[in-house]
């Protein structure tokens, strides 16, 4: 069953995070049109400093206005509808329903809680299942979502609408061009499910449980594995969005900005070798030690 509210919520939050999310694609491509300046940073080395993303949004909405930050915003907003209604149909399926047994607190442990373990790597394979085929599905929509974003290079039209990008993939790229960068994205999926969900576990059962109030202490379990683990996982995003405009010929991915790769392991090399594998990463402090 489709929980609406959920996909409201998610879409809400989408539209108000659009703007910075739109930013921080342009620099995950490597746009930079604001030259950055000589500075140092906390421990006293010399570094190149680029401006944080506020303002960075400030210099798109001065050349195409505010509306102007909602550039890619449909197909952000279709993919993501999308994607959380295939995740919950599948998730909720009798044979993908998550045993809860394992999130049980206390002193008072079940045969369940004794294999819990198992039950982690249970509901985990369940829920990357379910995660997994709602990115592939609603990928489509990423990749139009991406090359719209980057249009803004170049001001080119091709990718103003869903339909004439699905047009333009489809003509000039085939059905692959749909999923340029996916198995960079998939991976970064998977890396960051498992590993979430196993520091998750390992923290409630080993720390959490032993405190006087271990409900309400695992909340902030998972939010706080969340963190620390996308930081790990980043690249894969990264490598994926830079994959999502190769061979879309359009400027963005031309020298000065880009270029083309042959896979996203080539293009997770390049960015290795130019030490930019953490680049859009940070929105305030975003400092380097040399240009490329």
């Amino acid at each position: 069953m489709v929980d609406v509210q959920q996909i409201v919520v998610a879409t809400g939050f989408s539209a108000l995070t659009h703007p910075f999310a739109y930013a921080k694609v342009l620099i995950q491509l490597g746009y930079e049109p604001i030259p950055p300046v000589r500075s140092r940073s906390l421990l006293g080395k010399p570094v190149y400093s680029y401006p944080n993303i506020f303002r960075y949004m400030k210099y798109l909405a001065h050349e195409e206005g505010f509306l102007g930050l909602y550039r890619g915003f449909l197909p952000r907003a279709s993919s993501t509808v999308l994607s959380n209604i295939i995740t919950q149909c599948i998730s909720s399926t009798p044979c993908f329903k998550r045993n809860t047994d394992r999130l049980t607190l206390g002193k008072h442990e079940t045969k369940a809680q004794n294999d819990s373990f198992v039950i982690l790597i249970k509901d985990t394979s369940k829920e990357m299942v379910a995660r997994c085929t709602g990115v592939i599905i609603s990928y489509p929509l990423q990749v139009i979502m991406i090359r719209s974003m980057a249009q803004f290079v170049g001001q080119e039209t091709i990718y103003n609408s869903i339909l004439n990008g699905f047009n333009e993939i489809y003509k000039n790229e085939g059905v692959a061009g749909f999923f340029e960068g996916l198995l960079s994205r998939l991976a970064g999926e998977v890396a960051t499910l498992w590993a979430c969900n196993i520091i998750s576990h390992l923290a409630v059962k080993y720390l959490i449980s032993q405190t006087e109030d271990p409900e309400k202490l695992s909340i902030l379990i998972s939010p706080i594995a969340s963190v620390l683990v996308t930081n790990w996982t980043y690249p894969f995003i990264l490598t994926a969005n830079i994959m999502a405009v190769n061979n879309s010929g359009l400027a963005i991915t031309k020298p000065p900005f880009g270029q083309s790769y042959d896979s996203w392991k080539s293009c997770w090399q390049h960015l290795t070798e130019i030490n930019r594998l953490k680049r859009g990463a940070g929105m305030i402090m975003r400092t380097f030690p040399n240009l490329v």
